[in-house]
């Protein structure tokens, strides 16, 4: 008897996490879908009805060489990739080298500094980053 009512509560309590889970995926969906949707219509169907799959004038593409054109699209894609390369490189390298030390001397402060790199590992970046 007591297992039949254990069972019942634990169903209950897990179609009630799999609706609250649905729902909160569909609260953090929804904006990425209206993008989706919107991206394909004109201005004016956007703002008469952004929640239609096609607004009046219909499909158009014309909305993305707009957008390459007045965000300068390409000239910031390649700083991006300029500075995402070099600063790959720069931390292989320096982090090459500290390994290196680390693990060839034997130094009570090559202890301390690996303890502290590992220490920085376990603690996520969002957690010390300044919003």
């Amino acid at each position: 008897m007591e297992n039949e009512v254990a069972a019942r509560n634990k169903k209950i309590k897990h179609a009630i996490m799999i609706i609250v889970l649905t729902l909160l995926f569909i609260a953090f969906v929804f904006p990425f879908i209206m993008v989706i949707m919107n991206v394909f219509k004109v201005k004016a169907d956007i703002t008469a009805n952004p929640l239609a799959l096609i607004g009046k004038h219909g499909f158009t593409l014309e909305n993305f060489p707009n957008a390459i054109k007045k965000m300068n699209f390409f000239k910031v894609f390649g700083n991006s990739l300029f500075v995402t390369i070099l600063s790959t490189i720069g931390t292989i390298i320096l982090s090459s080298m500290t390994a290196y030390l680390i693990v060839r001397n034997n130094w009570k402060a090559n202890k301390i500094l690996f303890v502290l790199m590992i220490a920085s590992m376990v603690i996520p970046f969002q957690v010390l980053m300044v919003p």
